[in-house]
């Protein structure tokens, strides 16, 4: 994977270079009115392997909003627990061209640690928020960023 920091906005086209792997989801919103479905997510740009006697892996992520374009025949099949929304991959397939367009339209599926979501959409953006911190394992600092 690039550095995703070479650009706060991704697309589509760079869909090869990008992974979600272990990325979590804070917020799903589905907006019918303008076909898309948008998710707050916390992008990792970097993992780091556990340095004994630590046992987690910790991340340097970023909060970035993924933005799915002319959305239709979505599903959705999670089981919510306490566990936060985890995705394992994204996965496109099927390419069709729409007719009339100058647009591929994709089957994507989201594999999640508990159920999966699936939908077809020509475009997607993913919009990094913020530059990336580290964060990984459990946390309790009470530490804040001042401005």
């Amino acid at each position: 994977m690039t550095n995703p920091l070479e650009k706060f906005i991704w697309t589509d086209a760079d869909y090869e270079q990008m992974c979600w792997h272990d990325v979590v989801v804070h917020g799903i919103l589905v907006h019918p009115e303008k076909w898309e479905i948008l998710f707050d997510i916390d992008y990792i740009v970097k993992w780091f392997s556990p340095e004994p006697p630590e046992k987690y892996f910790k991340y340097l992520v970023s909060p970035a909003t993924l933005v799915f374009d002319g959305v239709n025949s979505l599903e959705l099949n999670y089981s919510y627990t306490v566990q936060p929304i985890q995705i394992l991959s994204i996965d496109r397939d099927n390419p069709r061209k729409i007719p009339g367009r100058d647009l591929t339209e994709w089957e994507w599926v989201f594999h999640l640690v508990e159920g999966g979501i699936q939908f077809k959409s020509y475009r997607f953006t993913q919009y990094i928020r913020r530059a990336p911190f580290k964060r990984g394992g459990i946390c309790f600092d009470k530490v804040t960023e001042s401005k």
